[in-house]
């Protein structure tokens, strides 16, 4: 229930105060392998960049909330393709 519950929380509270116009709402990106797929898959099929691109973008100012706003993306676009995040969650872990 703890880290449920904190979520909950965290989120309702992000979320009001964004209705009042109080914050910016910004994803915290960590290690997890769901986000890291995410961000990838929002790069290679869907932003269609190389890796030398990626590389390009991450040496600029702001590569971190480009990857937050990444993050979010490929979840309506997964449903659509029917892509697995697996396999990308398997490449980015060497596996």
């Amino acid at each position: 229930m703890g880290t449920c519950g904190t979520r909950c929380l965290g989120h309702d509270g992000a979320a009001a105060a964004a209705y009042r116009n109080d914050v910016a709402v910004q994803n915290y990106i960590d290690n997890t392998g769901v986000q890291v797929a995410d961000v990838v898959i929002a790069f290679q099929q869907m932003e269609k960049k190389s890796l030398a691109d990626v590389k390009v973008l991450a040496t600029g100012k702001n590569f971190d909330y480009l990857c937050w706003d990444l993050m979010r993306r490929p979840r309506n676009f997964l449903k659509k393709t029917r892509c697995a995040r697996g396999n990308c969650a398997g490449d980015v872990e060497g596996d």
